[in-house]
């Protein structure tokens, strides 16, 4: 029974220095049920060969009551986060709004050209597109300060990512899909800044003016494909999934992606007038859409944090800075309002569990500068279920 011993004593080392969630506590836990079972096998196997059934009767006693205690250093998979948290009486806040419907103006006509793929339309096409000739910052600040383009840095690498218009507001842009039962079809649309593929991927490669050679595979919705498009200024990525193997939604955005830079090298976009906001609408419980307009007045990084109110702890902080971080539009004018926004989950707490989260948005100035707050607001939320 040494191995068994040692087992357990490598679990209560485990629990007593490593939380019980991080990779070596894993390991060790893992290495000691190993443990354990071999030396509980050993023992068994020289008690049938010497023939002593008390002994046997002991071993698995003690084999059961050592499970048994390894199972119960697992953690709950219950999240008790909000159990206990209560709203209180003296802090105002508000509730997440319900999120609208689609209201984009090209939205009927990529569904009616979706209901008849098939009748002459090219797998991909890969004509040569006009594009404009921009330098790369005067680009980015264009983008930044257009609500339809959502410009972020991902490891080093900039991207602008094409939102979508619900109502009077733009939502998400990096982690957005539209989606529509009749037909059917989701889609991404990203510039790529910097010339690499959105987290150094390996896609399929279209160059304009080859004929294409893309496969397209079929999954649990529809059919898949991810292409990389190395257009002659700016090279675009396309995520498209819809019940044909046409790629309708491909052609249509990469056109539309097409049209948007040209109108803004003719006309950079100006911001709205208005007073700063910030809105969160809920897409389901844990899982929300964020919208904001702001004017940092320079140029840099802005990013989300939220903190629940009565004990201050961070909501699903390493998450919420990476899906949020993004680079918003300015200018000189204070009255001059851009959009920016993000999808977020946040898993503190369990659906019908609410409580008080802080929200804020934080500015990092590319001057090196402080970092700053520039909108702060309280909503009353429940976590998502893990």
């Amino acid at each position: 029974m040494a191995l068994g011993v040692g087992g357990l004593y490598l679990a209560t080392f485990t629990c007593r220095f490593w939380p019980v969630g991080s990779i070596a506590a894993i390991f060790c836990l893992l290495l000691a049920v190993v443990l354990l079972l071999c030396g509980v096998m050993c023992a068994v196997a020289w008690n049938v060969y010497r023939r002593r059934p008390g002994r046997l009767l002991v071993n698995g006693v003690v084999a059961a009551a050592a499970i048994c205690w390894l199972v119960s250093l697992l953690p709950s998979r219950e999240n008790r986060f909000a159990v206990q948290l209560a709203i209180p009486d003296d802090v105002e806040y508000a509730v997440p709004a319900v999120l609208p419907a689609v209201d984009e103006p090209w939205q009927a006509e990529l569904s009616a050209r979706l209901s008849r793929p098939g009748r002459g339309c090219p797998l991909v096409a890969a004509d040569v597109l006009e594009q404009p000739a921009l330098p790369l910052d005067e680009l980015r600040k264009r983008l930044a300060a257009s609500p339809r383009w959502r410009v972020l840095e991902v490891y080093g690498q900039w991207f602008a990512a094409r939102r979508v218009r619900r109502g009077k507001y733009y939502f998400n842009g990096y982690q957005g899909f539209h989606r529509s039962r009749k037909p059917f079809y989701l889609f991404r649309l990203v510039v790529d800044l910097s010339g690499e593929t959105l987290g150094g991927r390996q896609l399929q490669t279209v160059r304009p003016g080859v004929p294409p050679e893309v496969r397209v595979c079929f999954g649990g919705d529809g059919y898949d494909s991810e292409l990389h498009f190395l257009e002659e200024n700016w090279p675009l990525e396309i995520f498209e999934c819809s019940g044909a193997p046409e790629r309708v939604a491909t052609n249509f955005l990469r056109r539309l992606a097409a049209a948007d830079l040209r109108e803004l090298a003719a006309s950079p976009a100006a911001g709205c007038r208005g007073e700063p906001e910030f809105q969160l609408w809920q897409v389901s419980p844990g899982h929300y859409e964020i919208t904001w307009q702001l004017n940092p007045g320079e140029p840099g990084l802005c990013y989300l944090q939220a903190f629940e109110v009565t004990g201050g702890t961070a909501l699903s902080p390493a998450a919420l800075k990476f899906n949020s971080l993004e680079r918003p539009g300015y200018s000189d004018d204070p009255e001059e309002q851009f959009p920016g926004g993000c999808n977020v989950f946040i898993r503190e707490g369990e659906p019908g569990q609410f409580y008080l989260a802080r929200f804020e948005v934080w500015f990092r100035p590319a001057s090196g500068a402080p970092e700053r707050k520039l909108l702060e607001k309280t909503y009353r939320i429940e976590g998502r279920k893990n």
